[in-house]
């Protein structure tokens, strides 16, 4: 919600564009053929006489002498008819009347012809409006009988004025028809940006970004007058397609390269007044809060409610008849913090302020305005909020209007919340997750990964994560809901949790499945795109990752990474458009808990773990909570328990005191109570618990846990099965069926061409320090061993195995792997951060800075410049496009392969989510720094159980506890944990 305060600025900027636009169809026609002559004329001279005769004639028709006319005349001095006088004659005419006339009524203008009087007075102002529900039929209706007006802006208009009303099918035929007739020659302009805007609305966005592309192309190439509206209009177009599509990352950089643009055309023209300065505070704000960086946002807003004062005092003592209005925005910032007391004025004085704001322009407000209105109103504690949100509400169970997604129903019933109206709460809460259900299956999985979850987490996922507080708060109330609301939770994470994981596999399943040569080859440039994405990356950023060009050596810049990832992203999306029978196959039909209910035997629960802030009285509260939701086989309903800790403990304090005593192995009698008890207290009578965690318990191996009041590990009273989602557990259990397994171990990080392989590190762990240097990346004898032990197991079993030691475990060979029914990869793992990046880039840093090394890394990485094969690495990035799909089981025998970058319920970003989006239904991977030697046994074991058992999950487990004999503490056995089903 917090990026809706910038909506009306963008506006105000577009519509000053195309108000700039317009102004040729708008001035007398004989005006116009005349100015229009200068620009077909090449000799210089003829075009100076012909726009002095377009001057002369400004001086003899009064009527003719408006600010436009001027800067008109003004542009061609300065550039066709190059005359310095007459061109800051027209300036100071145009500076003069703009002056004198800006806020008053003017005198209605006689266009020479009673159909110009009905088209520029009534017809076509009308159409911008929203007064007229008809005023579009009524302009197709006048233009037929008038056809000198069939322009590319009427239709552009006429396509607007049925999209405000919800007709989308005629405003998608009319903008279209304004771009079929646009001409590309000097003298005339055509704007595409209303449809660039409608396509992103409707939620095509592929579209929309191919037309945008070809605006910045015009705007590379167009010269004179028409550049700078060119220009602004490309920028435009990109600040609101990231606006409209949750891109706020993106939108933020953009639009502070827009204004700067803007900044030049109002220094080159001596423009006092801008506002710039309350716009740059604006996106600050905007970017502070969005990041939940509350004290830098609520500083910004203050100043930029200041610098909007002294823009108001500039402008008016410029302009003393233009009536402008105060707009506070710092206060309703301050009342989601909660700090009503910091108000310097009364509550009322703030709405009457919003309510003269908005009246001043409510003719010309769309849906997306009056949803922006109607939620001010609703922070600011207004009773006609209510009203407000009705038409909106019903206008989303009508249209699919992508702009603002179902946005208007999950702040409308945070609000019914917030103010006990909990049945009203509940039902809109309802209609928006059906809704939602349908928008997600039928269009926002044919997006690629990046534009999904930046749509999702902006304009969906604020509903999903304020129900849990209403379900909160319904149980401290005792209320009879709760069981209903308990059950709509758990079903919504079935549906939402990891979602874009979900949609990953979906979208390479469909890739796959296409039987359309153009698709898979498409398909298959994105993948050699890709794989020149990370070889561009290691380049610029030096291997083991770190801040790009921190290689002083590195060629390709900051700039050269995001166009190669645009282009990814651009193909991805391409694919998502492109590909047949995309509905079918990317819908998800999640069980219901009742389902997972039936899959439990007696003795076994369901957790599904969430973290979530607290959203009751104050929408930007500084609490937060975990909560467990419990299923089991006698369950009515889901529990729901609520750790009593803070996250942010868990996360800092608690967490470290667990790390802290894996690392230096050391008794904890702590870490059960923080992060366990709780929940133990709630499994009376249970054996096995699937569970499916969030947040920090990414990063906690339960297991591992002792009771202080029994001195047992978890292990010894339960069985935990880690899972993505307790969805799993309704699907039917992975088994051995394709007999067939792939080996890696022991890789020769220096091969034999440059002095053989490095030599054992002291520590004696899978894990190195960055560099991919000799002295960082220690021989690992102990994965020969393993992977010779594992094979002999394999082989009793009539397991058909290959495998792959020192200089033969490369990385080319994992990319030619056909879905094998167990992968084991023995080597060193490494998570390194992701830097500084943000949003979309942040995630792929993630993929691109965890990993395994293979063969070859250091002559790779010896080499100066890099040669153009693989690396010897392999990414989470690259994994992920690996063919697993009737991949039973990969084993990560390495180090840290489950960490990466968490995002709050979709899991961690790294190589567990890489091979699980490969295709493979089970991963084991580890949680910290493993001893070689304790690694060995752990899965020699493992595979002597499994083999025999056919049972992943009791195998596991039976490892665990043997290690556990031998090595008594944690660190040794419970560093790995297996993934799946």
């Amino acid at each position: 919600m917090p990026f809706k305060k910038a909506f009306p600025f963008i506006i105000l900027s577009v519509l000053f564009i195309l108000a700039a636009n317009c102004s040729f169809a708008q001035t007398q026609k004989e005006f116009e053929e005349k100015y229009a002559e200068v620009y077909l004329q090449a000799d210089k001279k003829k075009a100076t006489a012909l726009a002095k005769e377009a001057y002369n004639m400004l001086g003899k028709k009064k009527e003719l002498q408006t600010s436009t006319n001027y800067y008109i005349l003004k542009n061609i001095f300065e550039n066709q008819a190059p005359d310095a006088t007459l061109a800051k004659a027209c300036a100071d005419k145009a500076d003069k009347l703009m002056r004198d006339q800006v806020g008053l009524e003017q005198p209605e203008t006689d266009y020479g012809s009673d159909s110009m009087n009905t088209w520029y007075k009534k017809i076509y102002p009308a159409l911008y409006e929203v007064t007229d529900p008809d005023i579009a039929t009524k302009a197709l209706a006048f233009i037929k009988q008038y056809t000198s007006f069939q322009t590319t802006a009427t239709y552009d208009a006429i396509a607007n004025a049925f999209e405000k009303r919800g007709d989308y099918k005629n405003a998608r035929y009319y903008y279209e028809l304004s771009i079929s007739i646009a001409k590309e020659k000097s003298g005339e302009y055509s704007s595409w940006l209303y449809y660039i805007l409608f396509l992103t609305r409707s939620g095509e966005f592929q579209a929309a970004e191919d037309l945008i592309r070809k605006v910045e192309h015009r705007a590379d190439t167009s010269t004179g007058i028409f550049k700078p509206s060119y220009t602004n209009e490309a920028l435009a177009a990109r600040t609101l397609f990231y606006y409209y599509t949750g891109d706020y990352e993106s939108y933020v950089r953009s639009s502070d390269k827009q204004y700067n643009e803007l900044a030049k055309l109002y220094a080159e023209h001596k423009m006092n007044c801008t506002g710039q300065e309350s716009i740059r505070l604006l996106n600050a704000a905007v970017a502070s809060e969005f990041t939940k960086n509350f004290d830098a946002a609520e500083k910004y807003w203050k100043s930029r409610d200041s610098s909007y004062t002294d823009w108001l005092q500039c402008q008016k003592a410029q302009y003393p008849n233009l009536k402008l209005y105060e707009y506070s925005m710092a206060p309703v910032f301050l009342l989601k913090r909660g700090k009503e007391k910091q108000l310097t004025k009364p509550i009322s004085y703030y709405r009457e302020e919003a309510k003269t704001y908005y009246n001043s322009f409510s003719k010309y407000s769309d849906a997306a305005l009056n949803y922006y209105y109607a939620e001010r109103l609703a922070f600011l504690k207004a009773n006609e909020y209510r009203q407000m949100f009705s038409p909106l509400l019903q206008r989303i169970r009508e249209l699919k209007d992508f702009s603002q997604s179902t946005q208007p129903y999950s702040s409308y019933a945070y609000f019914c919340m917030r103010d006990g109206q909990l049945a009203e709460a509940e039902k809109t809460y309802t209609e928006l997750f059906d809704i939602n259900t349908g928008w997600i299956n039928d269009i926002v999985f044919s997006l690629g990964e990046r534009a999904f979850v930046s749509y999702y987490n902006s304009k969906l996922k604020d509903g999903y994560d304020n129900y849990h507080s209403f379900v909160k708060l319904a149980k401290e109330k005792k209320s009879t809901s709760f069981n209903t609301l308990a059950a709509q939770a758990y079903n919504n994470l079935l549906f939402t949790k990891s979602i874009s994981l979900q949609g990953t596999k979906k979208r390479k399943e469909a890739f796959l499945k296409n039987n359309d040569p153009a698709i898979i080859k498409l398909y298959e440039s994105w993948l050699d795109k890709k794989q020149q994405l990370i070889r561009e990356y290691f380049k610029s950023s030096g291997p083991a990752g770190g801040a790009p060009n921190a290689n002083p050596n590195a060629s390709t810049t900051v700039s050269k990474l995001k166009e190669l990832q645009e282009e990814v992203n651009s193909m991805e999306n391409e694919l998502a458009t492109k590909g047949t029978d995309f509905k079918k196959l990317l819908k998800i039909t999640p069980p219901d808990w009742k389902e997972i209910k039936a899959s439990l035997k007696v003795g076994e629960a369901a957790v599904e773990i969430i973290r979530f802030d607290w959203r009751n009285q104050v929408y930007y509260s500084d609490s937060a909570y975990y909560a467990a939701y419990i299923i089991t086989k006698n369950s009515i309903a889901p529990d729901v328990v609520y750790l009593p800790g803070k996250p942010t403990e868990l996360e800092d304090k608690f967490y470290k005191q667990y790390k802290n005593s894996i690392r230096f192995k050391t008794d904890d009698r702590q870490s059960y109570n923080h992060f366990w008890k709780p929940i133990a207290e709630s499994l009376t009578g249970i054996s096995k618990v699937y569970l499916s965690p969030d947040g920090i318990y990414n990063l906690i191996n339960i297991s591992t846990l002792k009771n202080p009041v029994t001195e047992k590990f978890v292990i010894d009273e339960m069985d935990i099965q880690p899972t993505t989602s307790t969805g799993e557990i309704a699907l039917a259990k992975s088994k051995i069926d394709n007999p067939t397994a792939v080996l890696f171990g022991r890789p020769s990080y220096r091969t034999a061409a440059k002095n053989g392989s490095g030599s054992l590190g002291a520590n004696g762990t899978r894990s190195f320090v960055s560099g991919f240097k000799d002295e960082n990346i220690p021989d690992l004898p102990g994965t020969e061993t393993e992977v010779m032990s594992i094979k002999a197991e394999m082989e009793k079993n009539k397991i058909q195995v290959n495998y792959y030691l020192k200089e033969e475990a490369t990385e080319d060979k994992l990319y030619k792997l056909k879905s094998p029914g167990i992968l084991h990869i023995a080597t060193h793992g490494y998570w390194a951060g992701t830097g500084n990046a943000t949003g979309g880039f942040r995630m792929f840093n993630a993929m691109a800075n965890s990993g395994l090394l293979l063969s070859g890394v250091i002559n790779y990485y010896d080499t100066n410049p890099y040669p153009d094969y693989y690396d010897g690495v392999l990414t989470a990035y690259e994994a992920q496009n690996l063919n697993l799909d009737n991949t039973a089981l990969v084993v990560l025998s390495a180090c840290e392969t489950s960490l990466g970058f968490m995002d709050a319920g979709e899991g961690v970003y790294g190589l567990q989510r890489a091979f699980k989006a490969a295709g493979a239904s089970s991963i084991i991977t580890s949680l910290w720094k493993v001893d070689d030697n304790a690694t060995k046994d752990f899965m020699i074991a493992f595979y002597q159980q499994y083999l025999q058992t056919k049972d992943k999950t009791a195998a596991f487990a039976t490892a665990q506890k043997t290690i556990k004999e031998k090595y008594i503490h944690p660190y040794f056995w419970g560093a790995f944990v297996m993934m799946g089903k």
